[in-house]
């Protein structure tokens, strides 16, 4: 029941959170892509399969979660910083959040090819 409850709740967030999204780009097409949030969020959790990062004091359940929703919170703050300290266009705000997720996904492939058989298991599915 608390499942079924928070779902529309969530999916009402999410919906939210595109449709500002899209509508500070200008750009209907705007999704997390875009800026290279998803991209973060595959490496923080990669982080965390691989064993590379493990926090003491997070149970292991929750660790990949949380790292996944650091590393998106510390993308979203980095493309903010530089879109207001340069002052840059929308189209360089995307282009630079475009290049941010090359970085992440070329990061997310070398932790695939340092991971053990059963973690690149983990990390594909």
């Amino acid at each position: 029941m608390p499942m079924s409850l928070m779902a529309p709740l969530v999916g009402g967030a999410l919906a939210l959170a595109g449709a500002q999204m899209q509508t500070t780009l200008n750009n209907p097409l705007a999704d997390p892509y875009t800026f290279g949030v998803l991209a973060a969020a595959g490496f923080g959790a990669s982080l965390v399969i691989t064993n590379v990062i493990a926090i003491p004091f997070i149970p292991v359940e929750y660790q990949v979660a949380f790292i996944a929703f650091i590393m998106c919170l510390l993308t979203t703050l980095m493309i903010a910083g530089v879109s207001s300290i340069k002052r840059v266009s929308i189209e360089g705000v995307m282009l630079f959040g475009v290049a941010i997720m090359f970085a992440y996904d070329s990061m997310l492939t070398m932790m695939q090819y340092i991971a053990t058989e059963t973690q690149l298991q983990t990390l594909v599915f």
